[in-house]
């Protein structure tokens, strides 16, 4: 039609944020792997994922519909980036990583996200663009749909469960001292006889026996944390 002039193509971007390729750097040094699962075509899950710092082969929807159960849960521990995917691909993939012993956490923002948040062992809901289905499903809601700051909460919520773990053991070791017999003429643990030599010398050794109890402590109470962590 010589009414219809050519006159160039425009092509749209969306880029990742600026903070996501460090805070997965973060993630990635504290132990937390990463997979991208998404409907965008292979090419610019690749694209995204080379922006980003991930190494990965890319697999499509299609290839994932040739896998076995077996195939797929040995594929899972290599790849990362899975393209065209359908909401089944999402379930078979987050299975495939859970048997395995994996706690996943999947993050999500449509209404075909809803059926993975609710199987996941965290289903992170994007707050601010996300779907009210997303977000019912979800056990989490991430108010401004940043990934960096998933990792800012794994990392205060680490810290606290130190602090907490190293409170309980502190007060275990005071309980044990507080609760030891103490026969004819002996004195209470709390209040050490007094040796000769200087002030800094019994503070010293005050201190020490303070952390002796601290480490006969640690063991029953790493496991007993252990036992009840997810």
């Amino acid at each position: 039609n010589n009414a219809v002039r050519f006159v160039g193509l425009v092509g749209m971007e969306d880029p990742p944020r600026t903070a996501v390729k460090q805070a997965m750097r973060e993630a990635h040094s504290a132990g937390i792997r990463t997979v991208m699962i998404t409907g965008d075509h292979a090419d610019t899950a690749e694209a995204i994922a080379e922006q980003v710092g991930m190494k990965s082969d890319v697999m499509d929807g299609r290839t994932l519909d040739t896998l076995t159960a077996d195939e797929l849960r040995s594929t899972v521990q290599s790849v990362s980036v899975f393209a065209r995917v359908s909401p089944q691909h999402k379930i078979a993939i987050l299975q495939a990583l859970q048997s395995h012993g994996e706690i996943v956490a999947m993050t999500g923002d449509g209404v075909n996200d809803a059926p993975a948040l609710r199987a996941a062992d965290v289903g992170i809901a994007m707050g601010k663009d996300g779907t009210q289905v997303a977000r019912e499903a979800g056990s989490l809601i991430l108010t401004d749909d940043n990934y960096a700051t998933i990792v800012v909460a794994i990392r205060e919520g680490r810290r606290r469960f130190r602090r907490g773990r190293g409170e309980a053991c502190r007060a275990h070791a005071a309980r044990r001292t507080a609760t030891s017999p103490r026969g004819p003429g002996s004195r209470s643990s709390l209040a050490p006889k007094r040796r000769s030599g200087s002030a800094m010398g019994e503070l010293g050794s005050s201190r020490r026996s303070g952390r002796s109890r601290l480490r006969s402590c640690r063991p029953t109470c790493s496991k007993s944390f252990k036992r009840g962590s997810t």
